[in-house]
């Protein structure tokens, strides 16, 4: 699933955290090339560029479009427990992305709802 959103999507990196211990469940793109530490950090800096996990329990959905740094992040809270990251860079949009993501993750929750 997360190799078909970055496929169709153009994203560099797709992850899926578990928002409760921040565990790694699953990842695909670039994210090979990083350790935890670095998925940490990038996870760390989308909460801050988005405005943070209050936010995002808020609106379950955030998505922040950079114009001058190199990646942007589409955040998807799924079922109060999951968190949906894509990082893409401008080699795509965010209008391409969005409803891609929207439909993994609609996927995601139909596959494991008692998560």
């Amino acid at each position: 699933m997360c190799q078909r959103l970055v496929d169709e999507s153009g994203a560099k990196i797709v992850l899926l955290v578990d928002a409760t211990n921040g565990k790694l469940i699953a990842w695909a793109g670039e994210a090979e090339q990083l350790d935890s530490k670095g998925i940490a950090e990038l996870l760390a800096r989308s909460f801050e560029l988005a405005g943070g996990l209050r936010k995002l329990i808020d609106d379950e959905e955030i998505a922040f479009e950079s114009k001058d740094e190199a990646e942007s992040f589409y955040l998807n809270l799924l079922l109060k427990r999951l968190i949906l990251v894509v990082v893409f860079d401008q080699r795509t949009s965010l209008r391409r992305v969005r409803p891609r993501a929207r439909s993994a993750a609609t996927e995601i929750a139909t596959r494991f709802p008692g998560v």
